[in-house]
């Protein structure tokens, strides 16, 4: 987060997403995340995912697939909380 990445969070369970969040921007303390912060997108905005610039970003695994299939994702962190996976998607082939 300190290196303003793009990260995605999904999960089944709205409260956990922003529940992580506070969390994860309370240990940045004495640092301030002051980039794109949005707890929960509705479906309806999912191209906001391929704003230029760091921000962090929740949505519902229901919808992960589909926002996966339709937006950019390179260059960003892909957490799901549900399974306790991480991916960071690099535009290189090495990975």
């Amino acid at each position: 987060m300190i290196l303003e990445r793009q990260l995605l969070v999904f999960c089944k369970r709205p409260q956990l997403i922003v529940e992580v969040f506070e969390t994860l921007f309370y240990l940045l303390h004495p640092y301030l995340w002051e980039n794109t912060y949005i707890p929960f997108l509705p479906l309806h905005l999912c191209k906001v995912v391929d704003a230029i610039g760091g921000y962090v970003i929740g949505m519902s695994k229901f919808h992960m697939d589909y926002v996966l299939d339709n937006t950019n994702v390179t260059g960003k962190v892909i957490v799901i909380l549900d399974d306790q996976i991480i991916i960071e998607e690099t535009d290189s082939p090495e990975g």
